[in-house]
């Protein structure tokens, strides 16, 4: 018996300049996850040239209780990870649909366009468990795509950058109660 498809429920959004475009997806059952997006990084716009220094590359963070795992469909996306910045270019091959990497809790981490890629690169990434156990700390839709949209208005220069709507926006994210 087929799985059922993870349709779109959110986007596209074509942010950073075009550079990045965002769909959220619901997830699956069986990914038991709290959010899930397709993401894909334009290999040929300037900005993706930058690799690291792309806008939309989050500083090296990590998650307290939940797992982030990804799937690379096409292309090349690059991971720094660990406290020693271990860099890894991953593509389908490696890090593909049936064989994610999984992200621990409390493991450095962040995403950035590989900017020797020779093809867009799409891949899925996703949050988990969804389950209570994760408490008010759960990342979803709506964290994801207000953050990552006041970022790329920074970026493009539509905004300014507040420290204090950063905050404001994590402060709100932890403090929610789930309905």
């Amino acid at each position: 018996m087929a799985e059922e498809p993870e349709p779109v429920i959110a986007g596209p959004y074509a942010l950073f300049d075009g550079s990045f475009i965002l769909e959220f997806l619901k997830p699956k059952p069986s990914r038991d996850a709290s959010v899930l997006m397709r993401a894909t990084y334009k290999h040929d716009h300037p900005m993706c040239k930058l690799g690291k220094g792309h806008g939309q590359s989050p500083p090296l963070h990590i998650h307290f209780k939940q797992f982030e795992s990804f799937s690379v469909l096409s292309g090349s996306v690059g991971t720094t990870t660990t406290y020693s910045l271990v860099d890894t270019i991953h593509t389908p091959s490696d890090t593909g649909e049936d064989k994610p990497h999984v992200i621990r809790p409390w493991m450095p981490h962040r995403f950035w366009p590989d900017p020797d890629a020779q093809q867009d690169a799409t891949f899925l990434v996703w949050a988990h468990p969804n389950s209570d156990d994760v408490g008010d700390s759960k990342m979803d839709r709506l964290f994801f795509q207000n953050l990552l949209m006041y970022v790329s208005d920074v970026v493009e220069g539509k905004e300014r950058l507040s420290i204090l709507q950063v905050m404001l926006t994590q402060y709100v994210f932890f403090s929610r109660k789930p309905p």
